[in-house]
């Protein structure tokens, strides 16, 4: 919701509560029966009524108003934290990204063959690594660290 909708919601409350005030009048003017010379109270009786549901109607406005800016300010507030937030989880994503190159730059170099890092699985899961903590290091899935380490101890059982 931005700014330009809650004016919009604004001039529609406005257009609205004008619209109640003519209604309100024409059905005023329907009901006061023509002033007669003997009744001049009840004249002054519409006219009192009419003065306090104007004022009510302008207290009732003046309340809609006040809320709106304040709807206005703290919506502000959420955009500016939201922008916060994006910024932070774009620099997130960026800084995962370069470490991601870094270290798949950094795999390669270090382990040329798979071999190697067959080798890499074998040794960590000797030091009593999981198959999770293993796939987490290394990058690949736990069925493929568990193919390797099967594939490893048939190949022990058989020498």
């Amino acid at each position: 919701m931005d700014i330009q909708l809650l004016f919009f919601f604004q001039i529609l409350a406005d257009v609205v509560l004008c619209f109640a005030i003519v209604f309100l009048l024409r059905q005023l003017n329907k009901s006061v029966k023509p002033p007669s010379p003997t009744s001049p109270a009840v004249n002054e009786k519409t006219i009192l009524e009419f003065k306090i549901l104007l004022e009510e109607s302008q207290q009732a406005a003046s309340n809609f108003l006040a809320s709106m800016e304040e709807s206005r300010k703290k919506l502000r507030e959420v955009v500016q934290l939201l922008d916060k937030k994006e910024k932070s989880c774009r620099e997130i994503i960026e800084q995962s990204l370069e470490v991601k190159n870094f270290s798949r730059n950094g795999d390669a170099e270090r382990n040329p063959s798979p071999d190697n890092r067959h080798d890499d699985i074998i040794q960590m899961f000797g030091q009593g690594l999981s198959e999770q903590e293993i796939s987490r290091r290394t990058g690949l899935t736990e069925g493929e660290i568990s193919l390797i380490l099967d594939l490893n101890r048939s190949k022990k059982e058989i020498s």
